[in-house]
């Protein structure tokens, strides 16, 4: 018998969801704004206090091929680490592998390119941690 997924439903809901402001936020207005501000993760907002966007980021997409590789993907591998860890250390996990990837980011942009308002977004630094767990 499998373990019925709870979390992974609710990370790729939230992608999704965030995608979605995205796509009807029209540039310039206030809601766009609210997204760059929040949902994107550079040096720059670290260092003004921003510290929400180390895991903000990483449930953001603003192309559709972007959101569709990385949720498929956290599907196919995340369903099997969730079923076989448990709801919560899979939480623990995925957020954590977030962080990590968007401070390596923001160490990558300010270190190595020398650019601190370098932004990203994307799972595709969780996603790539539950790939390694997986494997």
């Amino acid at each position: 018998m499998h373990r019925k997924l709870r979390i992974l439903p609710v990370i790729v809901g939230i992608n999704v969801v965030v995608f979605l402001l995205w796509l009807v936020a029209v540039h310039g207005s206030e809601l766009w704004a609210f997204m760059a501000t929040n949902f994107l993760v550079s040096t720059h907002r670290l260092v003004q206090g921003m510290w929400w966007t180390l895991v903000t980021a990483a449930f953001s997409h603003q192309e559709l091929w972007h959101l569709a590789l990385n949720m498929i993907v956290l599907w196919s591998f995340g369903s099997v680490l969730e079923r076989l860890v448990g709801v919560r250390v899979f939480t623990v996990f995925y957020l954590v592998a977030a962080v990590v990837s968007s401070a390596s980011h923001c160490f990558v942009s300010s270190f190595l390119i020398h650019n601190d308002q370098l932004s990203a977004l994307g799972a595709s630094g969780a996603v790539s941690g539950v790939l390694i767990a997986f494997a």
